[in-house]
């Protein structure tokens, strides 16, 4: 079998999504063809169809942009965030929600009728788009979670006590939908005590130019190597983030062995256990944070305990292989003109 991915350039987790795959299914022995386009593609698909790599099978698109690549291979889409999710509107400004109503759906909704099979990468996305798009969905997706590769994303060698200042790190773009608004505040209540490292987004985010002495930008990084170099220097991630469709980092920084504070909400209980692998708190729950870094940083066993559970949680539940079996089990039966039953649904 060989896949053809064609994507475009974003400069978000749906390009680190595209990479991840290919590479996994290579390791199980299947045939890709990835092919990168401009982002510009996603306001110009009427350039006309591209056509697939001679001796592909089947195409795997983002539902965005996956009529310009259709074909006439069969298409298997998949969703990372519902754009459409009523509880997004306030992280979105007036001309994002116009796109997204006026172009976007369309577009998405082209896509998801021609798709053989539908996959998304969290409970709380698949619930979302069908409730956006209709029930038509429901026997033909089913939800993939993503994962991170869990040899290269590893906890410390040898165990150490935490850092002091007790170190805190954001990984993200300083959006309001991140929640870095909340950030600045925080951190000048924690006081010197703590310290929070943020990576660097591709424009200010609200409050980062008043950040406090105790917040410190760090560049963001390609390179998986660096990033798990970057949990592995911290002691907990901060993921203050109000709408997620899955949520990388709170996964990746579980295979390091860091507990996770972060909001109970959208699809970040599928990846974070409360109480087990981190700590998940009410929305925007200020207090809630503060209380929360004080106790890791304050008992030293419950943070030890929340570690193992954490890197455990990464390998038993979002194990690579297995995940990736489950995209090469719906590409066999996509190309065999198959549906996918909502007893596939995890």
């Amino acid at each position: 079998m060989r896949v053809w991915l064609p994507a475009l350039r974003v400069g978000t987790g749906t390009d680190t999504f595209t990479v991840r795959l290919a590479e996994a299914l290579r390791e199980q022995g299947i045939e890709v063809s990835l092919q990168w386009f401009p982002a510009s593609w996603e306001y110009l698909p009427w350039r006309g169809r591209v056509r697939p790599p001679p001796g592909c099978d089947l195409v795997h698109a983002n539902t965005w942009h996956a009529t310009a690549f259709a074909a006439d291979l069969p298409l298997v889409t998949t969703v990372h965030i519902c754009v459409h999710d009523p509880l997004l509107s306030a992280y979105r400004t007036g001309a994002q929600k116009v796109y997204h109503r006026c172009w976007i759906k369309a577009q998405e909704q082209a896509a998801l009728q021609r798709s053989a099979a539908v996959t998304m990468v969290s409970r709380y996305t698949r619930a979302r788009v069908i409730e956006a798009f209709g029930t038509f969905l429901e026997p033909k997706s089913q939800v993939i979670h993503n994962w991170v590769d869990t040899e290269v994303f590893t906890p410390s060698v040898s165990p150490r006590d935490e850092h002091r200042p007790f170190r805190l790190l954001f990984v993200g773009n300083p959006s309001l939908r991140k929640g870095f608004d909340l950030l600045p505040g925080l951190m000048r209540r924690l006081g010197d005590e703590f310290e929070l490292l943020y990576t660097e987004g591709h424009a200010d985010g609200p409050g980062q130019r008043m950040a406090p002495a105790n917040m410190r930008a760090v560049p963001r990084l390609s390179d998986e190597n660096l990033m798990a170099k970057l949990y592995r220097d911290c002691d907990a991630l901060l993921f203050p983030s109000r709408l997620e469709g899955f949520g990388y980092a709170t996964l990746e920084a579980q295979a390091c062995g860091l507990p996770v504070i972060a909001f109970d909400t959208s699809s970040t209980p599928e990846i974070v256990i409360n109480g087990e692998t981190g700590m998940l708190l009410a929305l925007d729950d200020v207090d809630g944070l503060e209380r929360a870094c004080r106790r890791l940083q304050a008992d030293r066993p419950f943070r030890r305990r929340l570690s193992q559970a954490a890197r455990q949680n990464a390998e038993a539940v979002f194990r690579k292989e297995d995940l990736v079996a489950r995209y090469i089990e719906v590409y066999r039966k996509a190309s065999r003109g198959q549906g996918q039953g909502d007893e596939q649904v995890s």
